[in-house]
């Protein structure tokens, strides 16, 4: 190809690749000579830096399982979660006045969620949730269930109805059953009734999980990690009222596996080899050119909406990708080839769409294995970018499709790594809270150091595997101390002020 020519198609193919980028809002990241590691931009944060909770001494609950926020399979109830969910959000779909409740909610969230729960009472904050009684009774029923199935129909008032086909559609209604549970346990909060709020945060727990199994995926995660996040911020306003229960064993009946990405990840690999069968099935021998071509245009129609990066393509930008990709791929494609063990007479045999086609399977394949096998360990954030990175100081690797694949898959993979030690870390932490409540219980006083904390012991944090950095700055009052979570967190700090009663 004359090296006019080539030059022309890489700056086509680099103002197209960027069009995709900015049209799905994506991340553009450039290394620079010598860098080993990706530029990413600081991103500002509107919490407060330090945390403050204000806590009542409280010993063990009794019986000390009286309060748990996670039960195993043994202990529900026989039935099918996914299948009262499903009729949750057909209720959902069938209220009258959806949409007068939903400017309500969007004039009131922020005053609902954050402002003090007295007002609530007098805000219209329970008859809102009185709209949505029935929708709530199947939330708290399903969540109770043992079984965990996607279904694609639900029986409802007799008849056989279709649930909406979307992608990932359920998971996004989950979202607004995790508000209305998180209001409905401020408005008990509000009344006094602690058990109440209690059942409510222990069922959005379990709806996190539920969210999770149902549609296993790296978004399905991501979902469900935010809405364990709404469960925390209700429980550090729960635990400063002061009649709450000491919720140590609550929270510790949460297990592990809430912290764990080997399901999404399955999932996701499932996910990404179906939606991308175009470009991951085998190349039949016998296949035409043309049909080579179709495949490649498919699979770049669809990678937007396969990696969370925005909508299809339309067909002409598709076309013209897959032309550019094929001049400028095929000959990187046979070297990729040869060094998966092809003989120069198998390649010379494949057409260019073909050597596209095949090559980036193979790569993409052994690529995101070697990402997503370091993304089942905890806190491997800088591994998986040496994955990625690695092969960009070489000019002549980076020129591979399987680079533009994994580039739109790396921001996933770090925000799923990066909620998945927040919420870890905020939860161990709550722990930590619960123990120092309980230590206060016998001695009226906050642990001089961690080695005098007695009772119930304190768990580690995950960031460190050590225990929490603890300074005691008085007898009733301390600071707990974590690692920042992602580059721009400052919210680092957590201050507790035990208060008499």
């Amino acid at each position: 190809m004359h090296p006019i020519y080539r030059r022309l198609c890489c700056l086509l193919s680099a103002l197209c690749l960027w069009g995709i980028c900015s049209r799905a809002g994506a991340q553009i990241m450039v290394w620079k000579a010598g860098q080993q590691e990706p530029r990413t931009p600081a991103t500002e944060t509107k919490t407060d830096p330090v945390r403050v909770l204000s806590i009542y001494s409280q010993p063990e609950s009794e019986p000390n399982l009286k309060y748990r926020f996670y039960e195993s399979a043994v202990l529900r109830q026989s039935g099918s979660s996914s299948d009262l969910l499903g009729r949750a959000r057909l209720v959902n779909l069938q209220i009258p006045n959806a949409e007068q409740l939903n400017k309500q909610y969007a004039q009131f969230a922020e005053q609902w969620s954050e402002g003090p729960v007295e007002e609530l009472l007098t805000s219209g904050a329970v008859e809102y949730l009185e709209s949505y009684e029935q929708v709530l009774k199947l939330v708290h029923a399903a969540t109770r269930l043992s079984r965990v199935e996607p279904i694609p129909t639900v029986e409802f008032e007799g008849e056989e109805l279709e649930l909406n086909a979307e992608e990932f559609g359920p998971i996004q209604d989950y979202r607004h059953f995790a508000r209305l549970l998180v209001l409905q346990a401020r408005v008990a909060l509000a009344e006094g009734r602690l058990d109440d709020a209690l059942d409510s945060i222990g069922s959005g727990f379990r709806l996190a999980e539920i969210c999770e199994l149902q549609q296993p995926a790296l978004v399905s995660k991501l979902v469900a990690l935010a809405i364990v996040g709404l469960m925390h911020i209700s429980l550090e306003e729960l635990v400063q009222h002061p009649d709450c229960p000491n919720l140590y064993w609550a929270l510790a009946s949460v297990p592990d596996s809430f912290w764990s990405c080997s399901i999404a990840l399955d999932g996701e690999l499932a996910y990404q080899d179906k939606k991308l069968g175009s470009l991951m099935r085998p190349v039949p021998l016998d296949a035409s050119r043309e049909e080579i071509v179709q495949r490649l245009v498919q699979t770049i129609t669809i990678m937007p909406v396969v990696f969370d990066a925005g909508s299809n393509l339309d067909r002409t930008t598709a076309q013209l990708l897959a032309g550019i990709a094929i001049l400028l791929f095929a000959d990187n494609g046979r070297e990729e080839l040869r060094e998966f063990g092809y003989s120069p007479q198998q390649i010379a045999q494949l057409s260019p769409p073909a050597v596209v086609i095949l090559s980036t399977q193979l790569s993409f394949s052994q690529a995101r294995d070697r990402v997503f096998k370091w993304a089942l360990l905890e806190n491997q954030s800088d591994r998986i970018e040496k994955e990625l990175s690695a092969p960009f100081q070489s000019v002549r690797i980076a020129a591979r499709p399987t680079q533009i694949l994994n580039g739109m898959l790396l921001p996933a993979i770090q925000a799923l790594q990066s909620a998945v030690l927040r919420s870890e870390m905020t939860h161990k932490r709550l722990m930590f809270v619960e123990a120092l409540r309980a230590h206060a219980a016998f001695h009226n006083e906050l642990p001089q150091t961690m080695s005098d904390l007695d009772v119930l012991p304190a768990p580690l944090n995950p960031q460190t595997s050590k225990p929490f950095q603890y300074d005691r700055l008085a007898p009733n009052r301390a600071r707990i101390v974590n690692l920042p979570t992602y580059s721009a967190d400052r919210q680092t700090e957590t201050n507790v002020n035990l208060r008499s009663r």
